[in-house]
């Protein structure tokens, strides 16, 4: 129950906790464009520089979620609301864990 928790699962907890909490803004934010030309725009140009960065095999998985977050700007409803809660969820239950964790090591 003390353990301590070693140095690469500490980090790897914060950066799923800010990862997590910021990508869940964003789709937040994603899901008010939406729904006007301007939503249409971002969204297309997302799903373009995904398209463009997918060449590069090291930018394969980035390029993936930039063409999934253009789409879903395109398409639009309610699943962008929906996810952008569930990645605040998961952002946040990371950090509390990486604060958790962070206060056995003091």
């Amino acid at each position: 129950m003390g353990d301590l928790v070693p140095r690469e699962e500490l980090s790897k907890q914060a950066m799923r906790g800010v990862g997590g909490v910021v990508a869940g803004v964003g789709l937040l934010v994603m899901s008010g464009l939406a729904g006007g030309p301007l939503g249409w725009v971002v969204g297309g140009v997302l799903v373009l520089v995904g398209v463009a960065s997918a060449r590069a095999k090291s930018g394969r998985r980035a390029a993936v979620i930039a063409i999934a977050a253009g789409a879903a700007t395109l398409i639009g409803g309610p699943l962008l609301v929906v996810a952008g809660i569930g990645l605040l969820v998961a952002g946040g239950w990371s950090g509390f864990q990486f604060v958790r964790s962070l206060r056995k090591r003091m």
